[in-house]
């Protein structure tokens, strides 16, 4: 598809230089090669000490400058943090904190490890941001090509895009992509709505009918009198509405900063008031140690490193840690229609068959015919039969936008509709019942039969809607951009709660902005350009992979890498998990530095030892972290 082919052309790397700002990068940058510097540092270190006890200086003077190159950006985040606090800065100070007590008890290794753990975390929100701002960058180039307009002499001239004007003369050839809104003033096609309407059908247009930026025209040549350009197009609006929902994504909470606050100066407190009381500076500085937030500061990103390295061998790319604890909390599930609910392609679902003629007949006669055309219904009747049913097609024609016409063994077959086979004097039967496309098929002088066409259901939908409702989510939702016949015959075989149809990209965003503000946490379920919206506004968005647009893969949170529905499933679980492992783990945390505070204070351990005990909370809650790893659903492994 065009609109693939277009987008991957940007290689990541390119997006990262639009997307990211000179000092974004260079903090990046610094940060990262810190890190691994750091932790090469580290390997060396444990190394030396291993195969010689007697070079314990040498390996200190190395944790040393690997605990330097590690904790200065944190540090320097940090106090950059306390001018203009951000939702870094404040994981930073609960670092920073860590990192002086660990400077203090002489704990040079954790004063490494732990800002090490904490720049993964960063860099998944990092590229989070920056998935975010690709699909914003890549939706606005789709219509950044050049274009043929013709000039007041009436001579065609190549221009930009982005130069037209209301008011201007432009060409659209087959397989070219409309680059402004308009109205269609020479000749008739069938356009490719999909990136607008999520339409699995193509649209067959006329002179007078209004035409959109973004669709392709799949045949015969055009001319259209330009409307709208730029930001006032259909597709600008998108990328313009696609901004502001990027800005108003709900906060991401996290546990430890929420505490972060009040846990800075009231360990500090603590500290002094023990000093006071006690007049043991050793004491002051085993409570300062035992009070340090190491365990409490990698509770999360634990629990969500391992959560999503789990989350990777089932299909699943989660783009940013948030968005699983957002995921644990969803109670409302937004699902699209074409290519979601469904499996996007068009499928022969039954022939109708007259005088005479069986199906097999009609649908091997349609076949030879529909494999010489491009047209994705002819397409879908080519793949229907098997290479060696086709036959030898004689004075084969199209007849654009009514279907072919030709001949098997010197008799003529057509194809397509009704009002085609009417020019050869063949009439029609009545029309069966049907919401998606019927071609009409002729074999000699009679008619032949009706070929149905349907978007097919995904075999598991039904199951997974079912068990969704067992997972607790209390409301599913169906919205789609196609008809109300097509949306109603999908809606009726599954169980949900509401169904939408005909619904544009900016009204699918006004209904998740209800949900929200009915208190309820919508979940976005698509695969569509259409969907992008949808999908940033939600508390997590979901994208289908497989048939998915770059575009609505890089607008969402989260990323099935293989069509399968079930894998929401297993995302909801696993997030839970997560949650419940992270509560756990702030639990074991609180819990160990209450104890250790009390031997602290009453001088029972030293700092040395406060040192050690609090490395044990650090392992307990790596430990328990760890156990995520195991997690496995193996249907769908």
């Amino acid at each position: 598809m065009e609109t693939n082919q277009s987008i991957k052309e940007t290689t990541y790397q390119e997006n990262l230089e639009a997307v990211l700002t000179t000092s974004e990068k260079a903090s990046l940058g610094i940060r990262l090669s810190s890190a691994f510097l750091a932790a090469g540092i580290l390997i060396i270190s444990y190394t030396i000490e291993y195969l010689d006890h007697g070079q314990a200086e040498a390996a200190g003077f190395l944790n040393g400058i690997a605990a330097l190159l590690a904790g200065i950006p944190v540090m320097w985040n940090a106090w950059k943090g306390i001018k203009s606090p951000d939702l870094h800065s404040v994981a930073d100070l609960l670092v920073s904190v860590a990192l002086l007590a660990a400077w203090v008890a002489g704990d040079l290794r954790s004063a490494t490890i732990i800002p090490l753990i904490m720049v993964i975390g960063h860099v998944l929100e990092d590229r989070s941001m920056i998935g975010s701002k690709e699909a914003i960058n890549a939706l606005a180039k789709l219509t950044e090509n050049s274009v043929t307009k013709i000039n007041t002499e009436n001579i065609e001239e190549t221009v930009s895009a982005k130069d037209l004007a209301p008011g201007d003369l432009i060409i659209v050839r087959p397989g070219e992509r409309i680059s402004a809104d308009g109205i269609l003033v020479y000749g008739k096609t069938s356009l490719d709505t999909a990136p607008l309407t999520g339409e699995s059908v193509p649209v067959e247009v006329k002179k007078g009918d209004i035409v959109r930026a973004g669709s392709i025209n799949l045949y015969g040549l055009v001319k259209i009198e330009v409307s709208q350009v730029g930001d006032k197009t259909a597709l600008g609006q998108i990328v313009e509405l696609l901004k502001e929902a990027e800005q108003s994504k709900p906060p991401v909470t996290r546990v430890l900063e929420e505490h972060a606050g009040t846990y800075l100066p009231l360990t500090i407190a603590i500290s002094l008031i023990t000093l006071f009381i006690t007049g043991d500076v050793a004491s002051m500085m085993a409570v300062l140690v035992v009070c340090c937030p190491c365990a409490l500061a990698i509770s999360a990103p634990a629990t969500t490193v391992a959560g999503l390295a789990a989350a990777g061998r089932h299909g699943i790319l989660i783009k940013g840690t948030a968005f699983l604890e957002q995921l644990a909390e969803a109670d409302t599930m937004i699902f699209d229609k074409t290519g979601t609910l469904t499996t996007g392609r068009l499928n022969i679902v039954d022939i109708k068959v007259y005088n005479g003629h069986t199906k097999e007949e009609v649908q091997n006669a349609a076949a030879s015919l529909a494999v010489f055309s491009k047209h994705p219904v002819s397409n879908s009747i080519a793949r229907a039969s098997g290479s060696e049913n086709l036959k030898t097609i004689e004075d084969l024609s199209e007849i654009q936008g009514f279907g072919l016409k030709g001949k098997i063994n010197g008799t003529q077959v057509i194809l397509g509709r009704a009002s085609l086979l009417a020019q050869y004097n063949i009439k029609a039967e009545i029309r069966p019942k049907h919401f998606g496309p019927l071609v009409a098929c002729s074999i000699g002088n009679s008619f032949a039969g009706w070929i149905l066409l349907q978007d097919t259901l995904r075999p598991e939908a039904e199951s997974v809607l079912n068990n969704l409702k067992n997972l607790g989510i209390k409301r599913t939702l169906l919205v789609s951009g196609d008809n109300e016949a097509a949306t109603k015959a999908v809606s009726d075989l599954l169980p949900l709660d509401e169904t939408h149809w005909e619904k544009l990209p900016h009204e699918k965003l006004s209904i998740i902005k209800k949900e929200i503000k009915n208190k309820n946490r919508p979940v976005m379920v698509g695969d569509g350009i259409n969907d992008a919206l949808a999908l940033k506004a939600g508390a997590v968005g979901i994208a289908i992979g497989g048939s998915g647009t770059d575009i609505a893969l890089a607008s969402s949170d989260i990323v099935l890498l293989t069509p399968d529905l079930r894998r929401i499933e297993t995302m909801i679980r696993l997030s839970r998990k997560c949650r419940s492992t992270i509560t756990a783990n702030i639990v074991i945390a609180m819990t160990w530095t209450l104890i250790m505070f009390v031997c602290a204070a009453g001088g029972f351990i030293g700092p040395v030892a406060a040192s050690l005990f609090h490395n044990i909370g650090t392992v307990f809650v790596i430990a328990n972290s760890g156990r995520l790893l195991a997690f496995n659903e193996i249907s769908l492994a």
